[in-house]
C-alpha cells in the first residue's frame, strides 16, 4: 500500500507542478538513431502552466528550437529552414499498463529524487521525480536491455519568471506535419476506408487519430496512434495511388 502510495503521489505530483512551477535548466540529452548515440545539451525554459521550449545548443542538432504549446508542437531546424509542427501529444505516463515500481534513487541536479520503473513487453523507462517539487529531472528508455533515449537535467532553476514572448512560434517554412482529425473525417479527406488494426498487443489503447503530412514531400495519410504508458504505435494508412515517402 505504501509504495503504490508513493508511486501515484509521484506522478500525480509531476502533472500538478507542470500547471504551477515555472522553470529554466540546462540538460544533456543522448539518442540512438540507427545504431548511432547523438548527444546534444540543450537549455529547457518552461512556463507554467502549458508552455515548453526547448534549444539544442551543441551536437548534432545545434540551434534547433521546439516549442511545445496546448496547440501543437513546433520544430524548427536552421539546418533545413523548415518549421515542422505536429498535433500529436506526447506520450501519457500511464501506470495501469504493464509493471510499475518506485524507490528512492541519487540526486538528479542537487535534488532528492523518487525513481519510477514503467515496463512493458521489452520496453523499460526510467523517470526521476523530484521529492518535493514532482518534476521529472531524468528519463531514461531502454529497449531490449538497450539503451535509445536518456536525458537528465544538470542544473534547474524553479520559479524562473519567463518571458511569454520567447514562446512564440516560429513561421519561416512552416510545414503541418499531423493535425488531429477524426476517423469518418479521414475517410473523407483521403477518399478511402479508414479502420482501426483488428488486433493491437495487450495494454495498447487509442490515444488519438490525426491527418499526417509527410514533410519531405507533402502526402497525406492517415495517422492513428496508440500507446500503452511505456511505447508507442503509430498506424499510416493511404491511398494505393501514392507513391510518397511512405509508400517506399
Amino acid at each position: 500500500l505504501e509504495f503504490r502510495r508513493v508511486l501515484f503521489r509521484s506522478v500525480d505530483d509531476h502533472g500538478q507542478a507542470l500547471r504551477t512551477v515555472s522553470y529554466a535548466g540546462t540538460q544533456r540529452l543522448t539518442m540512438v538513431v540507427d545504431g548511432r548515440a547523438m548527444r546534444s545539451t540543450v537549455r529547457v525554459t518552461h512556463l507554467a502552466p502549458d508552455r515548453t521550449r526547448i534549444d539544442y545548443l551543441d551536437g548534432d542538432l545545434a540551434g534547433t528550437r521546439v516549442v511545445t504549446r496546448p496547440d501543437g508542437t513546433w520544430t524548427s531546424d536552421p539546418r533545413t529552414g523548415r518549421t515542422d509542427v505536429s498535433r500529436v501529444p506526447p506520450l501519457p505516463i500511464d501506470l495501469s499498463a504493464g509493471t510499475a515500481s518506485a524507490s528512492r534513487a541519487d540526486a538528479i541536479a542537487g535534488h532528492e529524487t523518487v525513481q519510477v520503473r514503467l515496463s512493458a513487453g521489452d520496453t523499460v523507462r526510467d523517470l526521476w521525480i523530484d521529492r518535493r517539487s514532482g518534476l521529472i529531472l531524468a528519463n531514461r528508455t531502454s529497449q531490449a536491455g538497450h539503451e535509445t533515449s536518456d536525458t537528465r537535467f544538470e542544473t534547474i532553476t524553479e520559479d524562473a519568471r519567463p518571458n511569454p514572448a520567447d514562446f512564440g512560434v516560429p513561421q519561416e517554412g512552416r510545414t503541418d506535419g499531423a493535425e488531429p482529425m477524426s476517423v469518418a473525417e479521414l475517410s473523407t479527406r483521403l477518399h478511402i476506408p479508414v479502420h482501426a488494426p483488428a488486433w493491437l498487443p495487450t495494454g495498447f489503447k487509442a490515444l488519438g487519430t490525426y491527418l499526417h503530412r509527410c514533410p519531405c514531400c507533402g502526402m497525406e495519410a492517415a495517422q492513428l496512434v496508440y500507446g500503452d504508458g511505456v511505447r508507442l504505435i503509430s498506424v499510416f494508412e493511404e491511398s494505393k495511388t501514392h507513391t510518397g515517402c511512405l509508400a517506399d
